[in-house]
């Protein structure tokens, strides 16, 4: 009897050892993901500002959660874009420093997460 009431012990400790380990592996997933959409609007953002030195930025309704595109500064100088994406209760944020000359060259610095 003590060696049944042991095995139920270890499999019901290794089932909701399994259990979170699957839990902690699904939401680093959702984290790089969230990353990721992060980066890529992030890119477009520069793209949107290189066609039109006046956007501001914008904010974008997901499937899964919201993506806020911020710039500050003036072209043809340096400006902040920062993207803030909260994807399944998931925050990361990126920002990165455009710096646009007035021979229309484009550079970067600072990519980063903040």
């Amino acid at each position: 009897m003590a060696v049944i009431a042991i095995s139920i012990v270890l499999v019901s400790s290794l089932m909701m050892n399994s259990l979170i380990s699957a839990d902690s592996s699904f939401k680093l997933r959702q984290s790089t993901q969230a990353l990721a959409t992060t980066d890529s609007y992030i890119q477009n953002a520069i793209i949107k500002i290189i066609r039109d030195p006046n956007y501001t930025g914008e904010t974008l309704t997901l499937t899964s959660g919201q993506v806020i595109i911020e710039v500050t500064g003036d072209a043809p100088k340096n400006i902040l874009v920062k993207s803030t994406n909260l994807q399944n209760d998931i925050l990361r944020q990126l920002s990165v420093d455009v710096n646009f000359a007035t021979d229309g060259a484009v550079s970067v610095s600072n990519w980063g997460e903040d």
